[in-house]
């Protein structure tokens, strides 16, 4: 019994330590899977001449890493990232005209999806990977078309004498920005109810539409600035709201700012500028704060697009192993296996057949029986008798079962009653001087 409650104590002390160990433990929070990627994530695209012509580029989001895409002696440009950043669309003039192609974010296995004798640029991804819009010049002047991500199925959504281009789709896909000669205007996908956004004199350009569908970045001309007596004309960075209301002024500087491009986050915008005396990337914050130069070099850049890359697609996962903490609950499930010991009884049943082993005996006890003689048999028998006369002890030894009721077996060879009582005040002496041993110990 104390052994029973040593192993009791230890086992509720052990079960103890472990509940309050697994108590402290503290998952990550579910919300913590709902933020955005920091803003530095993903990789830009752009188009520069460092070459001598125009190729694609990619980097890093702070900069790092420049990668050329594109090795030709043509011109490259206009690139445009797939939404899982697999892939980026690009304007060529490689084939004699310019065409659409798209490569992998490595710039390997390119694909030329349009094929025809006209102009074919600037192609825009819908957020869904499916399709593709661009401008063309194919019907004479240029208009919005959109195709399927592998080029086929196009379809002409603008129909008018002005100049149409630079087209870029809503979050969700219903709605596609573009300027229309100096205005900002939208177009559903099916190229019905056409919207004009903005309305001024001066040129309003390069439309981008945030990632969530809430506002739309743009170049505008509009600001004159008077520089040592002389009006200056530059184009800044503005933003508005998806219906063209709520127009904010993001850059105001003496020089050029050009080609927006928000952050797969939509945190953060990119743009091209010439404030240090050559065309470079910059990025800045969605409120126009914090800006900082990502490239450095003496060559022009354009036509810049930020895309997520493959690799943060594939971070959420890691924080779905972190919901398997409740693990150790499943590790208790294995107790029950013992419950599974009894199986092993079962194997101890087998053992009676080793009880059929004496059957065998009984076989050779025949055997014996041809090769003894039958007289030294009956030559045995009288040893039992004397033998039963020289043991008077041995009913002693068998005497306990007389205590509980075999008065028979502890009768003496004699027959004598006196003895009979000593043998049984023999034996009943030791057991009360044992008691009371017992009540002295306890």
């Amino acid at each position: 019994m104390v052994k029973l409650a040593i192993y009791a104590f230890a086992a509720v002390a052990v079960l103890t330590a472990a509940f309050w160990t697994f108590a402290a433990f503290e998952p990550p929070p579910i919300g913590a899977q709902t933020v955005a990627p920091p803003s530095d994530s993903g990789r830009i695209a752009f188009a520069s001449n460092q070459d001598g012509d125009l190729e694609i580029y990619a980097m890093d989001a702070d900069g790092s890493n420049v990668t050329q895409l594109t090795h030709n002696f043509f011109d490259d440009q206009h690139p445009a990232w797939s939404p899982d950043g697999s892939r980026i669309a690009f304007a060529s003039d490689r084939d004699g005209d310019w065409e659409i192609y798209a490569m992998d974010a490595d710039g390997s296995n390119v694909a030329k999806l349009t094929h025809n004798f006209d102009k074919d640029r600037a192609p825009a991804w819908s957020l869904d990977g499916g399709k593709i819009a661009f401008s063309s010049d194919r019907d004479g002047d240029w208009e919005i078309y959109a195709m399927d991500a592998d080029g086929s199925n196009i379809a002409q959504l603008t129909d008018n004498f002005a100049f149409d281009g630079e087209a870029d789709w809503s979050a969700d896909g219903r709605r596609i920005a573009f300027s229309s000669d100096l205005d900002i205007h939208a177009v559903d996908a099916n190229g019905a109810n056409v919207t004009q956004l903005t309305d001024h004199s001066a040129s309003d350009k390069d439309a981008a539409w945030s990632p969530d569908g809430q506002r739309i970045a743009f170049v505008s001309w509009r600001d004159v600035d008077l520089v040592n007596d002389v009006f200056l004309i530059d184009q800044e960075i503005y933003t508005m709201d998806a219906d063209g209301s709520n127009l904010t002024r993001l850059t105001d500087n003496f020089d050029g700012d050009s080609a927006p491009a928000w952050s797969p986050d939509g945190r953060r915008i990119a743009f091209a500028s010439d404030r240090d005396g050559d065309w470079e990337i910059y990025a800045m914050d969605a409120d126009g704060s914090n800006v900082a130069r990502l490239t450095h070099n003496f060559d022009d850049i354009v036509d810049i697009s930020w895309g997520a890359a493959p690799t943060p697609t594939s971070a959420p996962t890691p924080t779905f192993t972190t919901t398997l903490a409740p693990m150790p609950t499943s590790t208790a499930t294995p107790a029950p296996t013992p419950t599974s010991a009894p199986t092993p009884t079962s194997t101890t049943t087998p053992a009676p057949t080793p009880t059929s082993a004496p059957t065998p005996t009984s076989t050779t006890t025949p055997a014996p029986t041809p090769t003894s003689a039958p007289t030294p048999t009956s030559t045995t028998v009288p040893a039992p008798t004397p033998a039963s006369t020289t043991t008077p002890t041995t009913p002693i030894a068998s005497s306990p079962p007389s205590i509980n009721g075999g008065g028979g077996t502890c009768s003496s060879p004699s027959g004598s009653a006196a003895d009979a009582g000593l043998i049984l005040a023999a034996l009943i002496a030791p057991g009360l001087a044992f008691g009371g041993r017992l009540r002295g110990i306890f």
